[in-house]
């Protein structure tokens, strides 16, 4: 998911060497407020690139309601 997720190099004081993280939101849709819309990135193989990414121009149709966080 490169394209996606790029990882990002940070040094923790104490820690060691350097590390690496990838970060992500994770968004609550409402159900039928949205459409597929056409990939902005080319996907990964084995990724259906028109259920990639969705678009909606409804107010508050989406959540914000994580952020995913992976140290490497």
């Amino acid at each position: 998911m490169e394209p996606f997720a790029s990882a990002v190099t940070f040094r923790v004081p104490g820690s060691g060497g350097p590390r690496r993280a990838r970060v992500a939101f994770e968004v609550f849709v409402r159900p039928g407020s949205f459409r597929a819309g056409p990939p902005s990135l080319r996907p990964p193989d084995g990724l259906d690139p028109t259920e990639l990414e969705w678009v909606t121009k409804e107010p508050g149709a989406t959540v914000l309601c994580g952020l995913l966080v992976r140290v490497e």
